[in-house]
């Protein structure tokens, strides 16, 4: 039961989140959300607070993510985009995008600070729209994570913090994908996944970009409404999943919903493992933990896409059990 409420938990978290952000990016114009007098897309300093009213630092530009905790802000998140690193860059309606899903959030830290207890809890929140690419979420330095411009030719390596002779951080080499090919029909491994006759089944693999990452060929963009297998975290090395919430937009042409973004949430499995050990003790006073179940099923999810029945349950095996999938 404890299980069962707690996955029920994540999936109305995802359904908050998305239905705030959709209130925010289809109900209400920026002007009307935005508390700062000039309106404006821009950073400004509040001489009551002493903070600017904003902090959205790209993930691939050092700066920001090297100086985060000296810059106070009233709201701080990250921004990506696989055209460019710059906001300046970004035409208005990006910008006023961007500042309402950096509104949509903040709501996700209640959820956060309020979890101690669950069995399973939700780590990270993300957005990418479909129009554009635009993703959304904490600030994170991108430059690294990507091995293929995690070097030299790219302007790296990029896993530290050091201010060159200049005084500024190490900073991206290009600025347009016609400088360098692009990244064209190549997956964010470097991989090479097509061609001008034969393309990507990926179609934003097939345009030149910046940046290599796209986040709409992800697999968990591609997933719709669903829950993803669990899988081992690269960074924590503890049992994840993923849950996605398509965030939709009505056509009034086609007199269809169409999928406007999608939201991401990460979440772990580790208190829940930690539940279902034993100690055991060895002849040497030793203890050893050993896990006590082979499998959980999720609890039924209802199908948002159709709106017609349920999804198929998820089965999360025991990553220490024989029965790793099933």
């Amino acid at each position: 039961m404890d299980v069962a409420y707690s996955m029920q938990r994540e999936v109305t978290q995802a359904q908050l989140v998305g239905s705030f952000h959709s209130q925010l990016v289809f109900n209400n114009s920026f002007e009307e959300e935005v508390s700062w007098t000039s309106k404006s897309t821009e950073p400004e300093f509040d001489p009551i607070s002493q903070k600017q009213n904003f902090l959205l630092n790209s993930t691939y530009d050092l700066y920001g993510y090297c100086n985060l905790w000296s810059q106070q802000k009233f709201l701080t998140e990250g921004w990506a985009n696989p055209m460019t690193n710059q906001w300046n860059d970004l035409d208005e309606e990006q910008k006023q995008y961007t500042i309402k899903t950096l509104f949509a959030q903040q709501i996700t830290k209640v959820f956060q600070v309020n979890q101690q207890d669950n069995l399973i809890k939700s780590c990270r929140f993300y957005f990418s729209r479909e129009k554009d690419g635009i993703f959304n979420n904490i600030i994170t330095n991108f430059l690294s994570v990507s091995n293929i411009i995690n070097n030299s030719k790219f302007g790296g390596p990029f896993q530290k913090c050091i201010k060159q002779p200049d005084g500024n951080y190490q900073k991206y080499s290009f600025t347009n994908p016609s400088q360098f090919g692009g990244f064209q029909y190549m997956t964010q491994t470097g991989a090479v996944c097509g061609n001008a006759t034969s393309p990507c089944s990926c179609q934003y693999y097939n345009t030149p970009r910046l940046f290599p990452i796209e986040w709409r060929c992800r697999p968990w963009y591609l997933q719709g409404n669903s829950i993803s297998e669990p899988y081992i975290d690269l960074t924590l090395q503890t049992v994840f999943a993923t849950l996605t919430y398509k965030i939709e937009q009505y056509d009034s042409f086609t007199g269809k919903n169409s999928t406007y973004a999608i939201l991401g949430i990460d979440f772990d499995f580790k208190q829940m493992q930690n539940k279902f050990y034993i100690e055991k003790s060895n002849s040497d006073n030793s203890s050893q933990q050993i896990d006590q179940y082979a499998y959980l099923v999720a609890p039924t999810v209802k199908n948002f896409d159709t709106g017609v029945g349920f999804y198929t349950q998820l089965v999360l095996a025991h990553p220490f059990s024989s029965n790793s999938k099933i």
